[in-house]
């Protein structure tokens, strides 16, 4: 039979694929739970079986190589893609995972939420890796959801396109910053002077429901806020409010931390705001992928963890 139709299981190229992140037989062995000499028989099965080293001694020690790199990098898509096919028939275990999680996230979600999941996946699989980006328009969100470019995204839409499932993650309250000398501490903490304060507008692209609350609640006592600048970021909207007259409302958690480092007061709103929600969001064609479910239950998990925080 000719080479190309020999039957290659799945076990031998997730084998491969580690052997080459790792360049170490001991070290893949340990990530596969098998034992040394096992992990040697399987490398010499590869050898045979693709007629190249795999793996050489350099002068760092052991390195991949290129036809290794590329049979991997086929190795890995292969994988992702029976995945994909099999859904819930194919096992998954984390601690092979090798995989990066692409998560559209907000810098506040980047701040409060995104190193609780690195923790948990560094601790559960060491293997992955995350890429973080910033949000987009619900429009390009829901095609890099389609096109498999995106597998979660973290944050509150207003109104989420279709064939994204959600559930919620955890909640903040609002909080406003402002300089310790500012003169709206020095007078009367009515709404009026509240909604004539210079106010940063932060909103991140596709994820405005912060402000929306906000401006939802003024518009309940006939109020409007005068804005002083529009901004995409929480975290860089602190530093102007410290140099000027300008205040900020933010999420609790990221307004207590610039309080401190700013050395700004953290000012409660004169006014009734809903607490902002922060959702998970995922599209149907990932649901049932089992390390896409995994990576979901993970997010959960350090969801619950901030609510009881």
């Amino acid at each position: 039979m000719n080479d190309i139709h020999k039957q290659l299981d799945l076990s031998l190229l997730r084998s491969l694929d580690v052997l080459v992140s790792e360049a170490h037989v001991s070290r893949a062995a340990e990530r596969l739970e098998m034992s040394q000499p096992a992990m040697s028989r399987v490398l010499a099965r590869l050898r045979e079986r693709f007629g190249d080293p795999i793996l050489v001694r350099g002068i760092s020690g052991m390195q991949p190589t290129p036809r290794a790199l590329a049979l991997a990098e086929i190795s890995r898509r292969i994988l992702h893609d029976v995945e994909q096919v099999l859904g819930n028939s194919l096992p998954f275990e984390p601690s092979t995972c090798s995989q990066s999680f692409r998560i559209i996230a907000t810098d506040y979600t980047h701040a409060v939420f995104i190193p609780q999941l690195a923790a948990a996946l560094q601790e559960q699989a060491p293997a992955a890796s995350l890429s973080i980006k910033h949000p987009i328009h619900p429009r390009a969100l829901l095609l890099g959801f389609e096109e498999g470019e995106i597998d979660l995204a973290v944050g509150h839409l207003e109104e989420p396109p279709g064939n994204l499932r959600f559930v919620p993650l955890f909640e903040d309250s609002v909080s406003c910053l402002m300089r310790s000398d500012h003169a709206y501490l020095s007078g009367p903490a009515d709404l009026q002077a509240f909604a004539e304060l210079r106010h940063i507008l932060v909103t991140p692209s596709g994820f405005g429901h912060f402000q929306s609350n906000v401006d939802r609640a003024l518009a309940a006592v006939d109020l409007k806020r005068r804005v002083g600048m529009l901004s995409q970021h929480f975290m860089a909207a602190p530093f102007v409010a410290a140099k000027s007259d300008m205040a900020v409302l933010m999420p609790r958690r990221l307004a207590e931390h610039y309080s401190k480092l700013l050395g700004l007061t953290l000012v409660p709103p004169p006014l009734d705001i809903k607490p902002y929600k922060v959702f998970m969001y995922w599209h149907e064609r990932s649901h049932l992928v089992p390390a896409h479910r995994w990576l979901r239950g993970v997010a959960d998990e350090c969801g619950r963890s901030l609510i009881c925080g």
